[in-house]
């Protein structure tokens, strides 16, 4: 079943069941609980085939489960590759929507490492904030340093003025966020040359 739902190309399905793919998901998710197979088996077909418009209907559906759960959602339904369909400016604001409803570090560094860069001046500077509240990465100094990371891979360098210059802090977080501040830098220095 799973073979056969991700190697059928998607327009056969609307055909079929009379159905938009906004339908057919949310049908397909009513079917036997969150966790069910024909569920993945659909996000599975989508991510391999690569619709957007798919990839839309996907996401609106698991809208609610991707900001409310829990670390590793994102990998096990495949955001990154959905996202990876969509145009930069919607990938980062489907993203930016969802670190609204999340707290964690961490969840921010995966949701965030979902969408592809370079970010939009949106999303970098919600991130940027992020990284500026101290109270939060005295919490959780695995999650800002993994944060770190993945802004040094993705946030545009013309955002390094966003992050102070030194850290106000000397812990075990200061690394991460100096070198970002530094590939930021590189980056933009880089831009500047060409």
């Amino acid at each position: 079943m799973w073979a056969l739902v991700t190697h059928t190309p998607l327009d056969v399905w609307p055909a079929l069941l009379g159905a938009d793919p906004a339908t057919i998901f949310a049908a397909a998710e009513k079917g036997r609980g969150r966790d069910n197979r024909l569920f993945g088996a659909f996000v599975n077909a989508v991510a391999v085939q690569g619709d957007a418009e798919w990839a839309r209907a996907v996401l609106d559906t698991l809208r609610d489960r991707i900001t409310s759960s829990t670390a590793g959602t994102a990998q096990s339904l495949q955001l990154a590759k959905l996202l990876e369909t969509l145009p930069v400016e919607e990938s980062c604001a489907y993203v930016l929507d969802a670190l609204r409803g999340s707290d964690s570090l961490v969840r921010w560094a995966e949701l965030a490492h979902a969408a592809r860069g370079p970010w939009t001046p949106e999303l970098s500077r919600l991130v940027a904030e992020r990284l500026r509240a101290r109270e939060r990465r005295r919490h959780d100094y695995r999650g800002y340093r993994e944060l770190c990371e993945v802004a040094a891979t993705h946030m545009s360098p013309e955002h390094l003025t966003e992050l102070q210059e030194d850290p106000s802090f000397d812990d075990a977080s200061t690394e991460a966020y100096l070198r970002l501040r530094d590939t930021l830098r590189f980056r933009l220095d880089m831009h500047r040359e060409l």
